[in-house]
């Protein structure tokens, strides 16, 4: 736990720093540990002397928003590189330790594909490794964007997302969200009404995120075929693992290459659909995400990658249910949620402006082990 008041800001950032009495600082070189978070691929040899190892961590520690207050190591290596690292607490990595496992077994398999392999489809992946049932840490996507603030900014002045800078007359996304939620418990041709009104009045922007992360007509088509490919796999990999919770805060897209990245995998095998408000579309391919795909829409390459992916996962379903068996052995403490408990945790999770304290007087809420804290009247 850290102190709210021994916080700062620097450059919009929110930093702390690590206890002077913290045995992380205090640890002698670790010339034969390799970091958690970097994939270390099998050497037949057996040798593994060019590996960097552990060397220190800074004891600044970035804050990075959430209910649980995750927190961004820097990690120093033995050949003077330094990565960066997510350090989780109160939350249960297992089953996103699995889920990437199982993206990584469908990269094989697509690599092993002759017509996979030629349209070059494959799922971004990132290193997840549970310390233990309540702790982990994650390997830190660089150079990648949350798509919620591509779209829609950051909050800051100098964050304004492609809304504003390209359609600055339309409503904004809070004006969106405030229609919705005022028609919340209305019949549902009426939310069809409000729903198409909206439309109207809040265009998709997506196509210019191309135009300023690619310098010539090479990189642009390049990346959004590369962009194109990556939802297609994405998309088809969640749907059979039943991913949900699919915010704009949990899909992420490379500055570099454009690629869709997956985050925070801790809603699946379909437990969206059993919350008091059922998540029941199969995933995320909303006005924006089709407007990166150019003219062609969900008929061009999306839809033959899709297809591609889906074979590929039939073919090979008894190897992926394997991999995915593992948690009916090690059941998750999440599973024992209540649908109300899940949505209570969900929507904490989503609010950003939530204190680190994990109760605050007045309020009922939950942590992601199931215990909840009570109301000052209960």
């Amino acid at each position: 736990e850290d102190n709210p008041s021994d916080r700062r800001k620097i450059k919009g950032q929110e930093i702390i720093n690590m206890p002077r009495n913290q045995p992380l600082l205090n640890l002698p070189e670790l010339e034969h540990t390799a970091p958690f978070t970097i994939p270390i691929a099998v050497q037949p040899s057996g040798r593994y002397d060019q590996l960097p190892t552990l060397r220190s961590w800074d004891n600044v520690m970035h804050l990075v928003g959430g209910v649980n207050v995750p927190k961004r190591l820097t990690t120093y290596l033995s050949d003077g590189r330094h990565v960066y690292e997510l350090l989780k607490g109160k939350d249960d990595l297992r089953q996103d330790a699995v889920l990437e496992q199982v993206f990584g077994a469908v990269n094989d398999l697509l690599q092993s594909d002759y017509v996979a392999r030629q349209q070059r489809l494959s799922v971004r992946t990132y290193v997840v490794a549970p310390l233990s049932q309540a702790t982990g840490l994650v390997q830190w996507c660089d150079n990648s964007q949350a798509l919620g603030d591509f779209l829609v900014g950051d909050g800051s002045k100098r964050g304004k997302g492609l809304h504003q800078r390209y359609r600055p007359n339309d409503e904004s996304s809070a004006w969106c969200r405030n229609v919705f939620k005022n028609f919340a418990s209305k019949p549902l041709k009426e939310k069809l009404v409000q729903f198409e009104h909206v439309l109207a009045r809040f265009k998709p922007v997506m196509r210019y995120m191309f135009h300023e992360i690619s310098n010539t007509p090479e990189q642009w088509y390049e990346r959004r075929q590369c962009y194109t490919k990556s939802l297609a796999t994405s998309c088809a990999a969640g749907y059979i693992l039943g991913l949900g919770d699919r915010h704009p805060h949990n899909i992420l897209l490379d500055k570099n290459t454009a690629e869709v990245i997956q985050i925070d995998l801790g809603v699946a095998f379909d437990t969206a659909k059993i919350l008091p408000t059922p998540e029941t579309v199969p995933f995320r391919l909303t006005q924006n995400l089709v407007d990166g795909l150019g003219t062609c829409g969900v008929d061009g390459g999306l839809r033959e990658g899709l297809l591609v992916t889906m074979r590929v996962m039939r073919e090979a379903r008894q190897l992926l249910s394997t991999v995915v068996g593992v948690l009916r052995h090690d059941p998750l403490q999440q599973w024992q949620l209540s649908p109300k408990q899940m949505a209570l945790l969900q929507q904490i999770e989503r609010d950003d402006s939530s204190s680190s304290s994990s109760c605050v007087p007045g309020e009922a809420t939950i942590n992601s082990t199931g215990s909840t804290c009570p109301q000052e009247d209960d």
